[in-house]
């Protein structure tokens, strides 16, 4: 019986190191995809930074960084329909988050 709890705890033990593993790898993904992003918008490479905010997205939907983020791209290419979009999903992700106001304001007032 104490061999079958030995075994249980370090099967538990092993599972929760490998969950700790993959959820780093995760966050760093996101992290680079988000870098990425912004090195790309500080060149004004918008295509490049709406697919690594896209990537970003992909890796942590519930995120509201990632569609600020891909929002304010898409308003800066002009899409803005899809920085609409974007940036309305932000503001439902993050309810007490200011940041996505301001340029929802802003995608209102040139699609009016």
């Amino acid at each position: 019986m104490k061999r079958l709890l030995a075994a249980a705890l370090l099967v538990s033990v092993f599972a929760a190191a490998i969950y700790g593993l993959i959820a780093t790898y995760q966050e760093r993904r996101y992290r680079g995809f988000v870098d990425q992003g912004e090195a790309a918008l500080a060149q004004n490479d918008i295509p490049t930074a709406i697919k690594a905010f896209s990537g970003a997205i992909s890796l942590q939907p519930e995120s509201m960084l990632g569609y600020l983020k891909r929002g304010e791209s898409h308003r800066r290419r002009g899409e803005l329909d899809a920085a609409l979009t974007d940036l309305r999903h932000a503001a439902e992700l993050g309810p007490q988050a200011t940041r996505p106001l301001d340029p929802l304001g802003d995608v209102h007032i040139a699609l009016k």
